[in-house]
């Protein structure tokens, strides 16, 4: 075996990425718990007002997942300078992203104030377009300081300093629940503003965040140089963000796309296969939350090794990457074969009759959403690793073609011209991933062959 695959520089470099992709794992996991609580709070509102935050939330997460894709640029860039040492780069690569963030505001603005007429397209009632309208005009107020925070987030991912992003998470949350609470019930002297509390509870956390978050940057002898007065438009660095970043966007935009379809497919069966489907979903997207944050730190830790031009690190980022994320899928899938039922009765009573077919569907997807989520990892952490060599187009057209060329109509002719049901739309949804994977494997194996890494850095 090549030298380079030592046990020692595996150890070396399993240490320092999980230095800095456990601080972002724990921050997904707090965000994601913000979540759960709006969704929470909401429930006691009432029926109409659950289901319209189901359909406000399922737009304000495509958007944003789309538009932090397009952000996730800043910290390829940082990461790469820091590599290289080039400090005055961090400097304009951080300025360019404040205003990328704001520029890219203005789209995410106009369709959240816009969005209303998608349900009154698709004919939703109209006690559910009632409470939805004002509720994504007020989540406007979000978008800016969202955007900021995300910026300010990727670029202490890109210097290394996820520990940060970290405390960052863990103090905002809180605030932002509190705030929920109190602006959608009107509890300790707050106006009782109803489901569009949460979106004027997140805005103020968020705004909060920022100044705090700003105020402890620029008065940090370490960080000051990078968040002041660099904010005249440097284009290269400008369109260099938007090149690197936009199909990282697009890429999360298909991916959240063909998830929705998915589940209008589900539905299509029946109530049970929903419900089921449901129940698999939601597992399948906490164990996503860890590896979105373990992907990210592969993708620095390959970015900072291409700022050194060290070809040699780069591979063993990558595939370390690739192996805590595999054997961390592995534990996750055999947990799954092994106590399904109590998983599962987290969400549901088991024992309850009505819910028989829902506990053995969720049972039989859980072990088809177990060899899934295995293929995804390769697919991920592939993806990651070309993201920090700058490869972003080419995963972006890998994704759109077997999400929608294979996963789609393998997961339909699957579950309904073969009439297995939840189980075949999951088992095309599984293939098309694999192939995804199979396919982006092989392009970092022979992009990273011929890749002059100079030629990479701006």
């Amino acid at each position: 075996m090549n030298s380079i695959y030592s046990i020692t520089n595996i150890f070396n470099e399993s240490k320092r990425s999980l230095r800095l992709s456990l601080p972002l794992i724990g921050a997904q996991l707090i965000y994601a718990i913000s979540g759960f609580f709006a969704t929470l709070i909401v429930a006691h509102l009432g029926r109409d007002e659950l289901a319209a935050n189901a359909l406000v939330w399922s737009v304000f997460t495509f958007l944003i997942v789309t538009f932090i894709g397009v952000l996730c640029s800043i910290s390829i860039l940082v990461a790469q300078s820091y590599g290289a040492k080039d400090y005055p780069g961090i400097k304009i690569v951080t300025g360019q992203g404040f205003i990328l963030a704001l520029v890219l505001s203005v789209p995410m603005m106009l369709v959240l104030w816009y969005a209303p007429y998608i349900l009154i397209f698709t004919k939703q009632s109209p006690v559910i377009i009632q409470f939805a309208t004002p509720y994504f005009h007020a989540l406007t107020l979000c978008v800016i300081p969202l955007n900021f925070l995300i910026a300010v987030e990727q670029f202490l991912s890109g210097m290394e300093k996820s520990r940060l992003v970290l405390i960052i998470s863990i103090a905002e949350v809180p605030i932002e629940i509190f705030l929920f609470y109190a602006l959608v019930f009107g509890k300790f002297g707050f106006p009782r503003t109803g489901i569009i509390g949460i979106a004027y509870g997140a805005a103020l956390a968020m705004l909060i965040a920022d100044i705090v978050v700003f105020i402890y940057l620029y008065y940090s002898r370490e960080f000051k140089t990078y968040v002041t007065n660099n904010w005249c438009f440097q284009k290269k660095y400008f369109w260099e963000l938007i090149r690197v970043g936009t199909p990282m966007g697009a890429m999360f935009g298909i991916e959240v796309a063909l998830i929705a379809v998915i589940a209008f497919m589900m539905g299509a069966v029946n109530n049970d296969t929903l419900a089921a489907y449901q129940i698999a979903y939601q597992c399948f997207m906490l164990v996503l939350a860890v590896i979105f944050g373990l992907t990210q730190g592969a993708t620095i830790r390959v970015g900072y090794e291409v700022g050194k031009n060290n070809k040699n690190a780069v591979k063993i980022a990558a595939y370390t990457n690739l192996g805590i994320g595999f054997v961390y899928m592995l534990f996750v899938a055999i947990i799954y074969f092994i106590i399904p039922e109590k998983i599962i009765a987290l969400y549901i009573d088991i024992h309850d009759v009505k819910l028989h077919q829902v506990f053995l569907l969720a049972q039989t997807f859980l072990v088809v959403v177990a060899i899934l989520q295995i293929a995804d990892c390769f697919r991920l952490s592939g993806a990651a690793a070309l993201r920090g060599l700058k490869d972003t187009k080419i995963p972006m057209y890998i994704s759109a073609v077997t999400f929608w060329l294979v996963a789609l109509p393998g997961a339909y002719i699957l579950g309904f011209i073969y009439k297995l049901g939840g189980v075949g739309i999951w088992i095309g949804l599984a293939i098309g991933l694999a192939t995804a994977a199979v396919i982006i494997q092989l392009r970092f194996v022979q992009l990273i062959k011929k890749i002059d890494l100079k030629k990479v850095l701006l």
